[in-house]
């Protein structure tokens, strides 16, 4: 029995390999990823995008840096620039020593993108820009589609964007390199005088960055931020930029979510019922870093029914793992994105969770993927989702031939792979459903030659089955969620195996 499990092990190990390569999207690019070199395409040229978005057409826009430029790259489905937009689909602009990590789409389909830029005093300030949707600057916006916003004398630097249903532009990040910060802009450009003084919030009583911010249905703005030094915080203001004292009854709650001392929020999501889902990395003893997610319930306590009392942690390999984006999929599920060290390199890593908290264990590897791009060090930094069910990352891949610094802007597109999971080992007479299980998998075929029905985990462990034959059901409720090889035995034929996927609520 023992070597019939280690070769149906084998089995499962080699579809296992071969199944990874098919989580990437083959219609996408080469083989699933687009690399864009840097405009320059020099030696020293490097880059890298900060954030991704879908079009209502489908077309995908990605921002972020390259050669100390803003740049602003749309691709047709197949992950071909769109000659239209821009300059052979590029568009690169802004000050010198500027970025951009964040963007939106107006309802016209004009696009605002929010980051930062060196000033005349080398300080950074606020950079918002606002492109046409042919890729050139729209010039009603600002002075010639750029503004410049100034909260201190010190370093500001815009993470994220949100726009209001009435077409305010809200901007959220850092200032100073210590205070979490926003500005609101009127439809031109101009500082809404009507938000917190001249336009401009500085939260003075929490230390910390903005890395995300989101817009009520009622106008209060929720923002996602690392509070320093090491703490995962959310803060919610009123529709005027104070802070909002019906939550954790300072507008203010922050969590260690790890266990030991490192704590590192990137990403938020507003679920529809307003709860707020706080993404980034956190230590679980091991002195390694995993992805890490809590949440928060309305009224700013953490929800206990969210993975283990409010926490989630994903480890790929058993090394350092940093989340650097969050995804909420149409179906309540989310999606983490982020770097996972593999061996001694970084690569694009990504997890699915359900809206439990638990590892959607029908996600690629058990709920986890990671993708090598180029040489070494790839990290994506940002994840959005197509109306399809695919995902995209983005972020950067290492390019070792331009003098260590070359980084180039890179995306990947994923299937939604559970769909297309292979389940079946072997089977004759009998098949279970349904796959994956949530509690009760139920018979279909002849049950008059069944002789037993077992089961064993990847390893070859047998573990106890609760089977009633008479009404055609196997309870799975016991079992924990994960992988396993159901064999059942007849008299009048070989014994049918299974590969089921428990995932029990």
């Amino acid at each position: 029995m023992k070597k019939y499990f280690t070769l149906l092990f084998s089995i499962f190990i080699t579809g296992t390999a071969l199944a990874q390569s098919s989580f990437l999207d083959p219609s996408f690019g080469s083989g699933g990823i687009v690399i864009t070199p840097p405009p320059m395409a020099t030696v020293y040229s490097s880059g890298g995008f900060s954030a991704v978005a879908m079009q209502p057409d489908n077309k995908i826009i990605a921002v972020g840096t390259a050669d100390e430029y803003v740049i602003v790259a749309k691709y047709n489905e197949d992950g071909t620039l769109d000659s239209t937009f821009g300059v052979d689909g590029i568009f690169k602009g802004g000050p010198t020593y500027s970025g951009a990590s964040a963007l939106a789409f107006q309802p016209d389909g004009k696009i605002v993108i929010a980051g930062g830029a060196a000033s005349v005093t080398l300080d950074d300030d606020f950079l918002i820009i606002r492109l046409n949707t042919d890729g050139s600057l729209d010039n009603t916006f600002g002075s010639s589609g750029m503004v410049s916003v100034r909260f201190t004398a010190g370093n500001d630097i815009g993470y994220a964007l949100a726009l209001q249903p009435n077409g305010k532009i809200v901007i959220a990040g850092q200032t100073n390199g210590n205070y979490v910060c926003m500005a609101r802009l009127l439809t031109d450009g101009e500082p809404d005088s009507s938000f917190g003084t001249n336009g401009l919030v500085i939260i003075s009583s929490h230390a910390g960055a903005a890395n995300s911010v989101a817009i009520m249905s009622d106008s209060r703005i929720v923002i996602g931020c690392e509070e320093a030094p090491v703490a995962f915080m959310a803060i919610r203001c009123l529709s005027d930029g104070t802070l909002d004292t019906s939550f954790n009854h300072t507008g203010v709650a922050s969590s260690n979510a790890g266990t030991g001392g490192f704590n590192y929020c990137t990403a938020m999501q507003l679920q529809p019922d307003n709860k707020i889902v706080l993404a980034g990395s956190g230590t679980f003893g091991t002195g390694s870093s995993d992805f890490t997610l809590i949440r928060y319930d309305t009224d700013g306590t953490l929800d206990r029914s969210f993975g283990d009392t409010g926490v989630t942690n994903v480890d790929f390999n058993g090394n350092d793992d940093n989340a650097t984006a969050l995804y909420l999929e149409p179906g309540g599920k989310f999606v983490v994105a982020g770097y996972a060290i593999v061996t001694i390199n970084e690569n694009f890593a990504l997890s699915r969770i359900n809206n439990n908290g638990g590892i959607d264990s029908a996600f690629g590897n058990n709920g986890r993927i990671t993708t090598a791009i180029q040489d070494s060090n790839d990290r994506s930094l940002t994840v959005t989702g197509q109306p399809d069910g695919k995902i995209i990352l983005a972020g950067w891949s290492y390019n070792s031939s331009r003098m260590g610094v070359g980084h180039d802007p890179t995306l990947a597109r994923y299937l939604d792979n559970t769909v297309s999971v292979p389940n079946i080992v072997n089977i004759d007479d009998h098949f279970l459903c349904p796959n994956p299980t949530t509690g009760t998998l139920n018979i279909k075929g002849t049950i008059t030659h069944i002789i037993s029905i077992t089961a064993s985990d990847i390893l070859g462990n047998q573990i106890p089955v609760n089977t009633d034959l008479p009404n055609h059901e196997i309870f799975t409720g016991n079992i924990a969620n994960g992988v396993y090889f159901f064999k059942i035995s007849s008299d009048d034929h070989p014994p049918d195996v299974q590969k089921i996927i428990i995932q029990n609520k």
